[in-house]
């Protein structure tokens, strides 16, 4: 069974061209959100394997907000999408305790190898 992934980017074009990357490389798509509102009430309903999350929504760093609540209260791993490197955004992207990072700009070989190490790692965790 295919691994199914969500997205949270605030970019229509970005998301539109995760969408095709994952589904290129294998894996399902189960929908994407550009809000922490809409992504909390669909991954709520959707439950995916993984989340790619974009660090800033709408103008503020709730991507952070999300990662800790993907973590805590529905144990889904999940990859930083972002572009920001400053020292206060790295540590809150640590302070998450991400699956990975995926820097913008990215290319299909790049989202390949953070997905296959991320689903490595989750499997060997399980087992």
């Amino acid at each position: 069974m295919s691994k199914k992934i969500f997205i949270v980017e605030n970019e229509f074009i970005i998301a539109e061209d995760l969408t095709m990357m994952v589904e290129q490389i294998g894996y399902q798509t189960v929908g994407y959100a550009r809000s922490l509102s809409e992504a909390t009430d669909r991954i709520a309903s959707d439950l995916p394997d993984m989340v790619l999350l974009d660090v800033q929504l709408s103008g503020g760093m709730d991507g952070i907000e999300l990662a800790h609540l993907l973590r805590k209260k529905y144990h889904i791993p999940f990859v930083f999408v972002t572009s920001f490197a400053d020292a206060t955004t790295r540590q809150a992207m640590e302070a998450a305790q991400p699956a990975g990072y995926l820097p913008k700009p990215f290319n299909q070989q790049d989202v390949e190898v953070v997905l296959t190490k991320v689903f490595e790692t989750d499997h060997q965790h399980r087992e």
